[in-house]
């Protein structure tokens, strides 16, 4: 038996939140998924990409494809106050489960505001 049987014969176990899960507010480009509040095992990362805004952090999320089918580049979710956009999408081998690379939003906000 593979981690991949395993995962996505036991969907429940991965996604409980009161052991790595975290709730998240998950709402597609396409506009077809909005604040949709889904559960899904975060990975911060001590990773940076640099963009426009310059350096952002780096997120892993798996999440489970019955909550999200099909996500999609520039889909956000929301975790605490902080907003991901996704950059990117693999499930080739988590089986029942989307591992997404997503990055924090870090435009410079106004001082004083």
């Amino acid at each position: 038996m593979t981690l991949k049987t395993v995962m996505s014969e036991d969907k429940d176990v991965f996604l409980n939140q009161n052991d790595f899960a975290v709730e998240i507010s998950y709402s597609s480009k396409d506009g077809t998924i909005v604040s949709s509040a889904i559960t899904a095992i975060l990975s911060p990362g001590n990773r940076l990409a640099q963009t426009d805004y310059g350096a952002c952090e780096l997120v892993t999320a798996i999440i489970d494809v019955d909550d999200v089918p099909t996500p999609s580049i520039y889909d956000t979710f929301i975790y605490g106050s902080v907003k991901y956009t996704v950059r990117s999408r693999n499930n080739g081998d988590l089986g029942g489960f989307w591992e997404i690379i997503a990055e924090a939003d870090q435009r410079q906000k106004p001082r004083g505001i």
